[in-house]
């Protein structure tokens, strides 16, 4: 986590504000995964759902600008082409493969360079 102190005054008395934020936003309800349901921002004391826009600017602030490093939105992916040219190969296709070859992120997480595979 980022953390950022700050010295603010308010009505003539020092307050301390504390602010921080991670590495990896959006962070999301594991059970909705990474859709718009599953998405909220903190303003004040209230949560609100957040829209894909707002999902985009969050992935592209913490993953960079590489569109094919990028975390993807689509999550219903199958990979049938590539699970049979690793079939014919003898080679196993399993998420530890996924993630050494950059198809899932070290969360889980599918990358946009490889959805058309």
């Amino acid at each position: 986590m980022f953390v950022n102190i700050e010295v603010v005054k308010d009505d003539g008395k020092s307050i301390i504000k504390i602010t921080s934020q991670g590495t990896k936003k959006p962070y999301y309800l594991s059970e909705k995964r990474l859709k718009v349901s599953g998405i909220y921002i903190r303003n004040g004391t209230t949560s609100a759902p957040v829209s894909e826009d707002a999902i985009r600017m969050m992935i592209k602030d913490t993953d960079g600008d590489t569109f094919e490093s990028n975390r993807s939105l689509i999550r219903e992916l199958t990979f049938h082409a590539l699970k049979g040219e690793m079939a014919k190969r003898n080679l196993e296709f399993s998420p530890v493969q996924m993630k050494n070859i950059g198809i899932l992120s070290s969360n889980n997480i599918y990358k946009y360079g490889f959805i058309s595979i």
